[in-house]
């Protein structure tokens, strides 16, 4: 899916050079109004849809209430869970309303309007904010602003609300090193600095999102002794000559990162030489490498079971969740093979060490969330799902009838539910943890966010906006990044959900 490009800016011995597309710009904030104050039901995880002819559907999603309150909706008490979900159906119809009450403030009546599934899903989808440049690859969202990673520009861009990057933006573009160019690809923000990788230069810039100016680079030069061999001759040292043995290696190829304790995790995924002729795709070992935020010499590593890490993640129990593809091969024409085992690893952050392993088998994972004890995991190259329990029985869920598709990465959505991006047909899929359902309440249906096949836009990343929707701000809580069409959508899912 990438062919990176390098557009060149001049900074000599610098790591970078500021960067305004069509310069800087107000943020373009939506007019609404917010959900009226409540005491005891949170109004944004509450919807009401119409479901069958004469009959309507109301419900609330994790923490929609107080668990083990009651709700009174349209008159009638409806426990709720230990959740804090209920769920009831009435007698109504499309664009009626329902009251619903917290039996614990019963003079707190809030109206709710009943939609058409079908109707509220599609307004959803908001118009394009704009251009994402060349060869997007992460998206973030920091307050009303979203950082975007384009990695055939080599570029970090800071967009404001409303634009895109071929509207107004500032940023960075990432110079040459040695006559290479830079490949940005995954970005995690920290407080009012943004972390970078760059899958090329084998470094992560760290950039401060007041100057954007990069402040310190993180890059383990050092090697590691284990005797190696090849599929094919590759260049394992970067001497310019072809091993096919070698008896150590330097760690290459950095794309996941995560933030915790005061410490920078880096996946190195090894990724040397991609399918070429009779001639595999070459990896290298993967590695972990966790660095103290101001020592950037100074590093620890762990050489991982799993080849390929894709994401790195903290868990609530504060371990670091790696999820490792297993190396993928694409042949010049065919579909994207697995060619070794997947995994996810749970590693003690402090004494980098596996605690916990759930091995995955060819599934290719690419990303991994966990929701009411249930981990959820997406494929690289199917359009799949697997749900793990804690006692580590897996599900399989199918979100379309495609012979490849890819989940890059999964994202949390509205009141306990995930969301999973499909790439291949541009549907944004909804995962209800507690239930093992896709695409239930109350979507009732895949969200569509771009043209699906035959000429799909690439459904990629999607982003979270810090907050209560509808609560401390109104308007768009997620965005989309389309990879292919090179675009950012906003996404509104109180459409769908409030009153």
């Amino acid at each position: 899916m990438r062919a990176a490009a390098w557009l060149s800016c001049v900074a000599l011995g610098s790591v970078g050079c500021a960067e305004a597309s069509g310069g800087e710009c107000p943020a373009v904030m939506p007019a609404g109004t917010r959900h009226p104050p409540s005491s005891a039901l949170a109004l944004e995880r509450i919807y009401a849809s119409a479901r069958a002819p004469g009959r309507i559907e109301v419900g609330g999603l994790d923490g929609a209430a107080p668990r083990g309150s009651s709700v009174l909706i349209g008159g009638q008490a409806v426990e709720v869970d230990a959740a804090g979900r209920f769920r009831v159906e009435l007698a109504g119809a499309a664009e009626t309303s329902v009251e619903v009450a917290s039996a614990a403030a019963p003079s707190e009546v809030f109206r709710f309007r009943v939609r058409d599934a079908t109707v509220a899903r599609a307004k959803v989808v908001g118009e394009a904010w704009g251009g994402a440049g060349s060869v997007p690859n992460d998206l973030i969202f920091e307050g009303d602003r979203a950082l975007l990673v384009r990695s055939g520009d080599g570029a970090l861009s800071d967009l404001p609300f409303g634009h895109g990057a071929d509207d107004c933006s500032r940023g960075l573009r990432f110079a040459e090193h040695r006559g290479r160019g830079s490949d940005p690809w995954f970005a995690v923000a920290a407080g009012a600095v943004v972390y970078v990788s760059d899958a090329r230069l084998d470094r992560v810039y760290a950039v401060d999102r007041q100057t954007w100016v990069v402040t310190s680079t993180f890059a383990d030069q050092t090697t590691i002794e284990a005797p190696l061999s090849l599929a094919c001759p590759a260049d394992v040292d970067g001497d310019g000559s072809l091993e096919r043995t070698a008896e150590r290696f330097r760690p290459r190829t950095p794309q996941a990162l995560a933030v915790m304790n005061g410490r920078l995790f880096v996946g190195m995924n090894g990724f040397l030489r991609p399918h070429q002729g009779a001639c595999p795709a070459i990896y290298l070992p993967s590695v972990l490498l966790s660095y103290a935020l101001d020592r950037t010499a100074e590093v620890a590593r762990l050489r991982l079971p799993c080849q390929n890490p894709q994401e790195l993640r903290e868990t609530p129990e504060g371990l670091l969740q790696v999820v490792c593809s297993g190396e993928i091969d694409q042949p010049e024409s065919g579909a994207p093979v697995a060619q070794t085992d997947g995994a996810i690893l749970w590693i003690d952050p402090v004494r980098l060490e596996v605690v916990r392993t759930q091995p995955l088998d060819r599934f290719a994972p690419a990303s991994a969330l966990t929701q009411a004890d249930v981990t959820i995991v997406s494929s690289l190259v199917r359009a799949e799902l697997l749900l793990i329990s804690r006692t580590g029985t897996i599900e399989r869920r199918q979100l379309n009838g495609e012979a490849v598709d890819s989940v890059f990465r999964l994202t949390p959505g509205p009141g306990g539910l995930v969301f999973a991006p499909s790439f291949d047909t541009d549907r944004l899929h909804t995962i209800d943890p507690r239930t093992g359902v896709v695409d239930g309440a109350p979507f009732f249906g895949p969200i569509v966010v771009g043209s699906g096949r035959p000429l799909f836009e690439g459904l990629q990343i999607v982003a979270t906006r810090p907050g209560r929707a509808g609560v401390d701000f109104v308007g768009p809580d997620h965005l989309a990044l389309l990879g292919i069409a090179s675009k950012i959508v906003p996404l509104n899912t109180q459409e769908v959900l409030g009153p």
